[in-house]
């Protein structure tokens, strides 16, 4: 009988330092994104801020016509608010 050929044990090699790295950095980034969606998920609705100043006020002939600046100091859009006057 003929004796089987013996196994070869390939040693597999070491992760180079570079892949480690580039892997703990992409773990960080996860766990950082899931952590902002985590906050952004469990903070109180606010609605927007809105403060109106008049820039300029001009007299025509129908009447006066005011120039206003309306800025959002709040945390959410204002894309619904319809100003007019």
């Amino acid at each position: 009988m003929a004796r089987p050929a013996p196994k070869k044990i390939v040693a597999t090699p070491e992760r180079p330092v570079l892949q480690w790295i580039a892997a703990g950095l992409g773990g960080l980034v996860t766990v950082a994104v899931v952590a902002v969606i985590a906050w952004e998920a469990f903070q109180p609705d606010a609605p927007p801020l809105l403060h109106a100043r008049v820039i300029d006020v001009a007299a025509t002939s129908a009447g006066f016509v005011a120039e206003v600046e309306v800025a959002n100091d709040g945390l959410n859009t204002a894309a619904a608010v319809d100003i007019s006057g």
